[in-house]
């Protein structure tokens, strides 16, 4: 699992994003819905390193989420940045989600809920 979450940016992505995230600086909110500790920490710092804001890093009410979840808070206000998001983590966007996540989150652009393919979906 290290050396996926360690590699799940080459450098050409770091810059691209880099430009993208200090355009529009995004915040986003990362939750582990997986059993894996410290996931969404491992998470947060890539992240951090291309510019993201990262205004909570938490676990997630339940942690048996089989898929990422990815949910656009910002209502299209930083699409570029949304759609650098779905490239990184290789998900699709989803409008279905727990509701019971949102709440007490702080005023991200993005949550995502990690699931167990994150490690699958990165290899």
């Amino acid at each position: 699992m290290r050396n996926v979450v360690k590699n799940v940016f080459d450098q050409t992505s770091q810059n691209k994003a880099k430009n993208i995230v200090s355009t529009e600086k995004p915040h986003i909110s990362i939750k582990n819905g997986t059993i894996t500790e410290g996931l969404a920490s491992k998470f947060a710092e890539k992240f951090k390193t291309q510019g993201f804001t990262v205004d909570s890093i938490t676990n997630a009410k339940k942690r048996d989420y089989q898929h990422t979840v990815l949910v656009d808070l910002s209502h299209g206000n930083k699409s570029k940045s949304f759609e650098l998001l779905q490239t990184q983590l290789r998900v699709q966007p989803t409008t279905t989600y727990d509701s019971v996540e949102l709440n007490r989150l702080p005023l991200s652009d993005f949550l995502i809920i990690l699931g167990d393919d994150i490690g699958q979906s990165l290899q």
